[in-house]
């Protein structure tokens, strides 16, 4: 009687439930929060944008695709055609043909409740998002615990969320930015910018004779540019990326998993005199130093619904390895009497 007990709660009870779990976790059963999310390979582009761990394109049909980790849906657009989308640390944001905005993913600090009005542009950061409105203004809105979703006033003509802060262009090309500064990422140099590009702890901007200017945090040579003319800089967490005026991709900075080796680039730029600067914190008071991969919010909060039902499935699993152990063990009990 002992034997068939522990028989009768696997093939009954543990084997059933671990299998259901474990198919709903996979996305058996539909669209599964935790699995990954990949663009079809026949898909064109106009544009594209990457966020912490996942990316969306424009593709020429106008209607969005995205592909990576899809935890909160961040890579789930929504139906209908855009002008462009903007990828951020768990959300995405899209701007619409009619020139409204529409965001998706998490929206644990407002970051994906885009405000009524029309834009021209949208820009998704860690938790909060901008967009440029059509009379050229700013609006911001999710977490603000740096004022980075605090916009000053004027006109502007591009603008770029970092991981806690904002930078811009004014109309008159001067560069403003506000938020988290512990290591210069707001404290942009004089001088005039046609676009800017806001990363984590740094920011890098093309002035108006197409060379480059970066400021922040140092510690990869991410903020010490190549020389030589470009059009557009887009700016990593501890990376750089820019385009040259001959349509080729130059990347410098942190380099461990290629991210600073673009496609033709023989080898990573090196930086030529990198500032050293402090490591940001990992987990500073009120915000967090870089994507992390357990998927934390500024506030500790944790963006994974699904991680009990993991752990559970898993210790299932051991159960039912154990019970038939044990039934085994005590029919071999019974038989050697």
């Amino acid at each position: 009687m002992c034997a068939r007990f522990p028989i009768r709660l696997v093939f009954g009870v543990l084997l059933p439930l671990s299998l259901v779990m474990l198919a709903a976790m996979s996305g058996w059963f539909g669209t599964s929060p935790l699995r990954r999310v990949q663009a079809d390979d026949f898909d064109t582009f106009t544009q594209v944008s990457a966020g912490y761990y996942h990316s969306c394109g424009l593709k020429t049909d106008a209607t969005l695709a995205c592909w990576g980790k899809n935890l909160d849906g961040q890579a789930a657009p929504p139906p209908g055609t855009f002008t462009q989308v903007s990828a951020g640390g768990w959300h995405t944001c899209g701007l619409k043909t009619d020139g409204t905005v529409t965001c998706w993913g998490r929206n644990d600090y407002g970051q994906t409740a885009a405000p009524p009005g029309t834009f021209t542009q949208v820009s998704a950061g860690g938790w909060h998002t901008c967009g440029l409105k059509t009379d050229d203004t700013l609006a911001c809105w999710g977490i603000n615990n740096f004022g980075q979703a605090t916009p000053p006033i004027g006109t502007f003509t591009q603008i770029s969320t970092g991981g806690e802060y904002t930078c811009g262009v004014t109309t008159d090309g001067t560069p403003a930015c506000w938020g988290r500064s512990d290591h210069g990422q707001s404290m942009p140099p004089t001088g005039a910018f046609t676009q800017i590009g806001a990363g984590g702890y740094h920011a890098c901007g093309v002035k108006t004779d197409d060379t480059l200017a970066c400021w922040g945090n140092n510690n990869h040579g991410q903020a010490t540019p190549p020389i030589g003319t470009f059009t557009q800089v887009s700016a990593g967490w501890y990376h750089t990326c820019g385009l040259g005026i001959d349509d080729t991709a130059t990347c410098w900075g942190y380099n461990d998993y290629g991210q600073a080796m673009a496609p033709g680039q023989p080898t990573p730029t090196p930086p030529a005199t990198a500032t050293p600067t402090s490591t940001p914190t990992p987990h500073p008071v009120g915000g967090i130093a870089e994507p992390p991969d357990n998927a934390r919010s500024p506030g500790g909060k944790s963006s994974a619904p699904f991680a009990a039902l993991a752990g559970v499935s898993t210790a299932a699993a051991i159960l039912v390895m154990l019970s038939i152990w044990y039934a085994r063990r005590k029919q071999r009990l019974r038989s050697s009497r």
